[in-house]
C-alpha cells in the first residue's frame, strides 16, 4: 500500500480504540481526507489490501460519502464517474462471488452502486441482476438488498438525476413483482418471506413519490399477481407482518372502486372477512402485530372507498364492528390507527349510511373510546403517573379523540349528554373523570347550540337548548360536589386527575358559566378552589387557569357585590396559603383584577387596593431596609410583587376597552404613585437598577390600561421617568414614552410638552452613544429608535418642529453597521416610513420639506448603509425591508433622481466591495447597476433585485441571476 492508504488504515484502527482523543483525531483526519481528490483511490486499494471485515466495512462507508459529497455537483468528469462505477461493480461482484460472502458488506456495495446509477441503462442492468439474482439459492439475499435499496434511495434522494429516473423504475415493476411471485414458496422460510414482504411493499408504494407513474390499483393488483395478493392477505393477517400490511394500505391508496363495484365488492368483502375471522382474539397480547394490521387494512379500506364502507359494501357493517375492536386495544398505536377508520366514515353524511352505522355504532364509539381513555382502578401513583404521561395516551386524548367527537356529536348530541350525565352520577372517580372529559372534548359543538338564541318561532330548538343546558347545569353540579366532598379522601394521583379534568372542563366551559344565569357558578367556583387548596402541582395550574377564566368571563349582573367581593377574598386567601409559582399567582391576580371591574367605581377601587396590597407591603418594607440586608430572595419577592403589580394594571386594560375609559387604572396608580416614588428615593433602587426597571414597567403599564385617561396621571409619571432616564440612561423609561406618544399623538400641547422635556436627555443619550460606541447600549439603541418610530408616525410634526429628526436619521444609519440583530430590525423600522412621512397629507408642508431634506443631506450615507446592511449585517428575513427602502428612494420624487448616484457610489465603496469580492464580477456589478438605475423595472422587480443582490453576496444565490432573471 502506498503511504495515504496506510495513514487511512491507522486512522480507521485509531477509530476502533478506547482512547477518546484517538478518535477525535481520527474523526478529523478522516473529514479532512474525503475532501482531497486522492480519497477515492486510497480507499479503493485500501479495500483491496486490508481483507479485515470492519476495515472494508468503513472504507465502504467512506466511498458512499464521497459519492454523496462530489457526484451531486457536478465536478467529476462522466469518464471519471464511469471508471468509478466500474471499481464499484467489481467490489460487489467480487464479493457475492467469494466462497463466504459477508452480507452486511454486501449491502453496502448495492448502495454504493445505486447511489453510481445515472442512467436508463443502469436502472436496467442493475433491476436485471436483481431479478436473476433472485432465482439463486446463494444469491437471493443480494438480489433482495438490490430490490430494496433501489426505491428507498430513490424515495430520499435529492439529487436531480434520480428523480428524472422515477418513471423509467416504475417501468419495472411488473418485472419485479413476477420475479417475487416465483419465488413466493412456503419452502423459502419466515425470513426470506419477510424480505419479499419489504420488497413488494416498496415497489408498490414507488408511485406515490413524486415523478412517479399514477398509483397501484389494488382491483388490477389482484388480478394481476393473485398469489402476491394472497400472499401478503396472509402475511398481514395471520402473522402481522408489518411491510405486508405496509403492501396492501398502498394498493388501497391507489383504488377507485366507485368506477368498478362490481370487482371491488368481491374483493373487498374477501378482505374484511378475513379481518372478521380475527375479532375473537384479536385483543390477545400474542396477536398485537395482527391487530395493528387489521386496523391498518381496515382504515386503508375506508380511506380509498368512504362510500362502500358507509353503506355500499354488504359487510361494511361488520367492518365497523371488528374496527370497534381495535378501538378497545391496549396499544395506543392501534387505537389511533383505528381512530381513522371512523374519520373516513364520517365523510358520508350520516343519512346516506347503511342504518347500523348512524347512531348506533356512533354511540358504540363514543363508549369504546371512554373505555379506552378511562384511568384504570389502581389508584397508586405510579400507576397513574405511567398512564398520564404515555405519548400514545396523551396524543389521543389531546389531539385525535377530541377532533372526532366533534364531527360524531352533531348526530348524537342528546344521547351524548345524557350519556356524559350518567358518567358524571357514579359512584366511580374513574367514571367521572371520563365523563367530564368528554365533555370537554366537545366543548365547542356544546357550547355553540347551549347558547344559541333560536327564532320565537323554533320552538323545538328552544326546547333542546333548555334541555341541554338543564344537563350541563346538572353534570356540573354534581361534579363540583364530588370534588369538594371526595378529593380530599381520595390519593394525591386521583386528586391531581380528577382535579384537573374538572378544572379543564370549567376553563372550556367558561363562557357558558359567564352568560347562563342558572349556571352553578358558586358551587363550581368553590370546587376549584377545593382543588387549589389540595396544591398539587399538576391539578394546580388547571385550577388557576379555570379561575382566571371563570373571572374574566363573568356576565355582567350574574354575582351580587357581596358575593364578587367574597370570592375575590377567598382567592388573596388561597395565594396567602400556597407557595404558588408564577404563572399560577399571575393569573389568579388577573381573575381577581377583573372581579373587581364589576364592582361599582369607589368599590371597585377598594378591591383593586386589596388586591395588590401584598405586593405594595414587599415593596414598601424593601424600600425601608438597609441595602447590605437585601439577600436575592427578598430581591426576587420585590421583582415578582412589581411583576404583578404590573399583571393587574394590565389586566384592567380589557376593561378600559369595554367600559370605554381607563378610570379605574389611573386611580390606581394615583394610590400606588407615592409608594413608587419613595421607592425610587431608596437605597435599594439607588444600588439596583433591575428595580428601578421594574418601577418604569409598571408605569408603562398605567400609561397602557387607563388609555386617555392617563393624561390624569402623566403628570406625575413623566418628571419621575424622564429623571431616571437622566440619570441612567435606563430604555424602559424610553419604553413608557413611546407609549405616551402613542396615546397622546393627537393632543399638541401634550407632545409640545414632552418634546420639551425629552430635548436634553436625547442629547446626552446621543452624546453617550457618540462616545461609547452603539454596541456598548445597544438596548439603548433599541429603545431611542422605538421613540423615534414612534413621534416619525403618530407624531411627526412635533419632533421635526424640535430639530431632533437628524440626530436619529444618523443613529438609524449608524445602528445599519451593528451586529445586533434587534437594532439593525429597529434601524429599518424608523427608517423605512420616512419616506412614507415625507408623502403624509396630514403633516404641515414645512415638515414634509424638512424630511426631503435630510434625505437629500443623508441620502449618500443611507443608501450606502442600506447596501451593507442587505449585503453583510442585517438578519435574512430583513435583506427586502432594506430594499425596499433603497428602492424607494431611487423612485422618491423630491430627491430628484439623486438615488441613482447614491446606489452606484455605494456599490463602489469600500466595505461593499469587501463582502462582494470573489463573488460579484465587475461585469455583474455593471449589469446590477444598469438594471437598477436605467428605469426598466417596475418597482417590485426593482425590490427583488436589490434583494438579489445581497443574497448574492450572502453566498445565497447565485451570480447569474442578474442576467438570467433580470435581463430577460
Amino acid at each position: 500500500m502506498d503511504g495515504l492508504s496506510s495513514q487511512l488504515q491507522a486512522a480507521l484502527y485509531a477509530l476502533h480504540s478506547h482512547e477518546t482523543s484517538a478518535q477525535a483525531e481520527s474523526n478529523a483526519w478522516l473529514n479532512e481526507f474525503l475532501q482531497s481528490d486522492e480519497s477515492w483511490n486510497a480507499c479503493i486499494r485500501l479495500y483491496e489490501n486490508d481483507t479485515t471485515s470492519s476495515i472494508r466495512s468503513m472504507c465502504v462507508s467512506l466511498l458512499t460519502r464521497k459519492v454523496r459529497m462530489d457526484w451531486s455537483g457536478g465536478w467529476l468528469t462522466e469518464q471519471d464517474r464511469a471508471a468509478k462505477r466500474e471499481q464499484c461493480k467489481v467490489m460487489y461482484l467480487s464479493q457475492i462471488g467469494s466462497a463466504s460472502p459477508d452480507r452486511l458488506l454486501i449491502r453496502q456495495l448495492v448502495l454504493l452502486q445505486v447511489l453510481c446509477m445515472e442512467t436508463e441503462e443502469h436502472v436496467r442492468d442493475l433491476v436485471q441482476h436483481a431479478v436473476e439474482a433472485l432465482s439463486h439459492s446463494t444469491m437471493w439475499y443480494a438480489g433482495v438488498e438490490i430490490l430494496l435499496t433501489i426505491p428507498n434511495e430513490f424515495r430520499e434522494s435529492s439529487r436531480r438525476v434520480h428523480g428524472k429516473l422515477l418513471p423509467v423504475l416504475k417501468s419495472y415493476t411488473q418485472m419485479v413483482l413476477d420475479a417475487v411471485d416465483r419465488q413466493l414458496l412456503p419452502s423459502g422460510g419466515d425470513d426470506m418471506l419477510h424480505r419479499m414482504s419489504e420488497v413488494i411493499r416498496a415497489w408498490v408504494e414507488l408511485p406515490s413519490m413524486p415523478g412517479g407513474l399514477p398509483e397501484t390499483d389494488i382491483i388490477e393488483f389482484s388480478r394481476r399477481h393473485q398469489n402476491i395478493f394472497r400472499f401478503l392477505v396472509s402475511e398481514c393477517f395471520d402473522k402481522g407482518s408489518e411491510p405486508a400490511c405496509g403492501a396492501l394500505v398502498a394498493c388501497f391508496k391507489g383504488a377507485c372502486p366507485e368506477d368498478h363495484a362490481d370487482a371491488a365488492m368481491p374483493l373487498f368483502n374477501g378482505i374484511i372477512s378475513k379481518m372478521m375471522s380475527m375479532k375473537e382474539y384479536i385483543l390477545q397480547d400474542s396477536c398485537e402485530e395482527q391487530a395493528m394490521g387489521v386496523a391498518q387494512v381496515g382504515s386503508g379500506i375506508a380511506d380509498c372507498w368512504p362510500e362502500g364502507i358507509a353503506y355500499i359494501l354488504p359487510t361494511c357493517v361488520d367492518l365497523a364492528q371488528i374496527m370497534l375492536v381495535c378501538v378497545k386495544h391496549p396499544e395506543y398505536t392501534i387505537v389511533e390507527v383505528a381512530l381513522d377508520y371512523f374519520f373516513a366514515l364520517n365523510l358520508i353524511d350520516i343519512r346516506q349510511r347503511n342504518e347500523h352505522l348512524r347512531h348506533p355504532v356512533q354511540a358504540q364509539l363514543v363508549k369504546s373510546v371512554a373505555q379506552r381513555l378511562m384511568f384504570p382502578q389502581s389508584s397508586d401513583q405510579e400507576s397513574l403517573d405511567m398512564m398520564a404521561h404515555d405519548a400514545g395516551f396523551i396524543r389521543l386524548r389531546k389531539d385525535i379523540v377530541p377532533e372526532l367527537l366533534e364531527e360524531v356529536y352533531p348526530s348524537i348530541g342528546e344521547w351524548y349528554l345524557e350519556w356524559v350525565l350518567s358518567g358524571v352520577k357514579s359512584s366511580t372517580w374513574q367514571e367521572i373523570e371520563i365523563a367530564l372529559y368528554l365533555l370537554q372534548a366537545t366543548d365547542l359543538q356544546i357550547r355553540t347550540r347551549a347558547l344559541a338564541v333560536p327564532s320565537q318561532s323554533d320552538t323545538s330548538s328552544a326546547l333542546a337548548r333548555d334541555r341541554m343546558n338543564k344537563s350541563l347545569c346538572e353534570a356540573f353540579a354534581v361534579a363540583s360536589s364530588f370534588c369538594r366532598s371526595n378529593l380530599c379522601q381520595e390519593s394525591r394521583a386521583v386528586a391531581s386527575v380528577l382535579g384537573s379534568t374538572f378544572s379543564t372542563a370549567v376553563e372550556s366551559f367558561a363562557i357558558w358559566f359567564g352568560k347562563i344565569s342558572e349556571a352553578p357558578f358558586d358551587e363550581v367556583f368553590a370546587a376549584v378552589l377545593t382543588i387549589l387548596a389540595l396544591n398539587h402541582p399538576h391539578s394546580t395550574r388547571h385550577a388557576c387557569t379555570a379561575i382566571k377564566s371563570l373571572c374574566v368571563r363573568l356576565g355582567r349582573g350574574l354575582l351580587s357585590s357581596e358575593n364578587i367581593v367574597d370570592k375575590i377574598s377567598l382567592i388573596k386567601a388561597g395565594i396567602a396559603h400556597l407557595t404558588l409559582d408564577a404563572e399560577c399567582e399571575e393569573e389568579l391576580v388577573e381573575g381577581m383584577v377583573h372581579l373587581a371591574t364589576h364592582l361599582e367605581p369607589q368599590r371597585a377601587l377598594t378591591s383593586l387596593f386589596d388586591v395588590i396590597s401584598p405586593y405594595v407591603d414587599t415593596i414598601v418594607h424593601a424600600g425601608n431596609m438597609e441595602y447590605s440586608s437585601i439577600d436575592k430572595g427578598m430581591h426576587m419577592k420585590v421583582m415578582r410583587s412589581m411583576a404583578f403589580i404590573s399583571i393587574a394594571l394590565k389586566a384592567l386594560l380589557s376593561a378600559a376597552i369595554s367600559q370605554g375609559g381607563g378610570w379605574a387604572a389611573a386611580n390606581l396608580y394615583k394610590g400606588l404613585h407615592g409608594c413608587l416614588a419613595g421607592f425610587l428615593h431608596s437605597e435599594y433602587c439607588k444600588n439596583n437598577s433591575e428595580a428601578v426597571d421594574g418601577v418604569l414597567v409598571v408605569c408603562k403599564e398605567a400609561i397602557a390600561s387607563s388609555r386617555k385617561n392617563s393624561g390624569e396621571i402623566l403628570q406625575l409619571v413623566l418628571p419621575m421617568v424622564m429623571g431616571i432616564f437622566h440619570e441612567s440612561l435606563s430604555s424602559p423609561a424610553l419604553d413608557v414614552l413611546s407609549e405616551v406618544i402613542e396615546m397622546h399623538f393627537n393632543d399638541s400641547d401634550m407632545m409640545g410638552d414632552i418634546v420639551a422635556l425629552s430635548h436634553t436627555v436625547f442629547q446626552k443619550a446621543f452624546s453617550v452613544l457618540h462616545d461609547q460606541g452603539l454596541s456598548s447600549r445597544p438596548s439603548l439603541v433599541q429603545a431611542l429608535l422605538d421613540v423615534g418610530y414612534s413621534f416619525i408616525v403618530y407624531a411627526p410634526n412635533s419632533i421635526i418642529q424640535s430639530g431632533s429628526l437628524s440626530v436619529f436619521i444618523d443613529l438609524g444609519i449608524a445602528a445599519l453597521s451593528c451586529k445586533e440583530p434587534e437594532v439593525i430590525i429597529k434601524a429599518l423600522q424608523f427608517l423605512c416610513y420616512l419616506p412614507c412621512a415625507a408623502t403624509d397629507e396630514t403633516i404641515d408642508q414645512d415638515s414634509i420639506n424638512s424630511i426631503n431634506a435630510n434625505l437629500i443631506a443623508k441620502g449618500p450615507q443611507l443608501v450606502e448603509s442600506l447596501m451593507y446592511a442587505a449585503c453583510e449585517t442585517c438578519p435574512r428575513s430583513k435583506v427586502r425591508s432594506a430594499a425596499n427602502l433603497i428602492r424607494a428612494l431611487l423612485l422618491h420624487p423630491p430627491l430628484q433622481g439623486k438615488g441613482s448616484a447614491w446606489l452606484i457610489a455605494a456599490i463602489s465603496s469600500e466595505r461593499i466591495q469587501k463582502v462582494s469580492k470573489d463573488v460579484i464580477r465587475k461585469e455583474s456589478r455593471d449589469t446590477f447597476i444598469q438594471l437598477a438605475t436605467g428605469g426598466s423595472l417596475n418597482p417590485q422587480r426593482l425590490t427583488c433585485l436589490i434583494t438579489d443582490y445581497g443574497l448574492v453576496c450572502r453566498r445565497e444565490e447565485e451570480e447569474s441571476v442578474f442576467s438570467i432573471a433580470y435581463e430577460v
